[in-house]
């Protein structure tokens, strides 16, 4: 009989969501829990064998009370079906954690110990080498921890929160790599497959044809690094190979629209097009425009979304990346006190770079278009006091 497993992993409950207005970061934390919910669904409907999460299941710096007793109550409703927990570096096992404070059900093992520890479930059969994070900055690479399977008679799942290394792996910095190791090493490892958690982005290992193990991703995003429906994974061990399938579940997602505004002349054409490329679910989209282009002078992003455009999406933000299509050296050559102002500017820009020059080219075109008698509208962080 094949083995059927639920593997997720980078939940993060009681993430703050910080960018998101109050009212919004709320309805995304909830949006987080019922898509946990949902998993806890999908073990019972399909049913599921085991289920497997592979660390940062909260934020243990705020997670509440409320929110331990929301997990205690979903992993209770599994009944028989076992959990087992491999805590990460945002949820690590420490003796004043949740994980070591709250009295769990008994189908819920909680990995421990910074030690590889096996774990029988005789009755399926399945064997789980898992290990706990026990502090925020785990140190070593995996293989110091985990010890290569030798008995083979029984399929056995690696359960881990660490960081692949290898060509092309970019999604976290030096500073967020815990318990690195490489293809090479967890094939040498020899385990049927490793149910692994801390890239948020899901990933699939293999060798020469054969699914080593794979990262389940965060199954609702946290940020626009993580565009798109988001999953978790089924797996299913049979004749010691594993095949998975990608279960689509996120509630709200975000996504990243880059628009050329080339020859734009008002606000209304930007809008037009965010409206007519706008996903079919706007209403569950956190939408970042990234707005490019020479743009018509005059053509000017500063304040607000338009009211109902914003009102189609759980939320927009539109970074303004115009440049306005004035032609500076003719504006240069003129004999007047507007070709004065953008001489001065010229002077002021040479040698500058990086955010210096950026600083300048804004106020040249804020001073352009006072010039001019057009009515601007200055950025937030520049009319601050502060």
């Amino acid at each position: 009989m094949p083995l059927k497993l639920v593997h997720t992993s980078d939940v993060h409950l009681d993430c703050t969501f910080a960018a998101l207005a109050d009212r919004k970061g709320r309805d995304k934390r909830a949006a987080v829990r019922a898509v946990f919910r949902r998993i806890i669904d999908d073990c019972l409907e399909w049913p599921a064998d085991v289920l497997l999460v592979a660390g940062d299941l909260y934020e243990s710096r705020r997670v509440s009370p409320d929110t331990i007793g929301f997990l205690k109550s979903e992993f209770a409703r599994l009944g028989d079906i076992p959990a087992l927990i491999a805590p990460g570096n945002h949820d690590p096992f420490t003796d004043r954690s949740p994980y070591a404070a709250a009295s769990w059900s008994d189908n819920v093992h909680i990995f421990q110990s910074g030690e590889m520890e096996v774990i029988d479930l005789p009755e399926l059969p399945l064997r789980v080498a898992g290990l706990a994070h026990t502090s925020h900055h785990v140190q070593g690479r995996l293989t110091d921890l985990a010890r290569r399977r030798e008995d083979t008679d029984v399929p056995t799942v690696l359960l881990a929160h660490a960081s692949l290394q290898g060509q092309g792996i970019a999604e976290k910095s030096e500073s967020d790599i815990w318990l690195p190791f490489t293809e090479a090493e967890l094939a040498d490892l020899s385990y049927t497959f490793a149910a692994l958690g801390h890239y948020h982005n899901p990933r699939e290992i293999s060798a020469d044809g054969r699914a080593l193990g794979s990262y389940a991703g965060t199954p609702e995003g946290l940020n626009f690094s993580e565009q798109g429906r988001r999953s978790y994974a089924r797996l299913t061990l049979e004749e010691g190979a594993a095949s998975i399938e990608r279960v689509p579940v996120s509630r709200i997602d975000y996504q990243v629209m880059r628009i050329s505004c080339d020859n734009f002349e008002t606000r209304a054409q930007l809008f037009d097009a965010i409206a007519a490329g706008a996903p079919r679910e706007a209403e569950s989209t956190i939408l970042r425009v990234e707005a490019v282009g020479r743009t018509a002078p005059g053509f000017s992003l500063t304040g607000r979304v338009g009211e109902e455009l914003a009102a189609r999406f759980f939320h927009i933000d539109v970074i303004d990346s115009t440049s306005p299509d004035y032609d500076w050296e003719a504006l240069a050559g003129e004999s007047s006190l507007r070709g004065e102002v953008v001489r001065r500017f010229a002077q002021a820009l040479d040698g500058a770079g990086g955010e210096e020059r950026e600083r300048i080219e804004k106020a040249r075109l804020y001073a352009l278009e006072a010039l001019e008698g057009r009515g601007i509208e200055l950025p937030e962080e520049v009319l601050r006091a502060d």
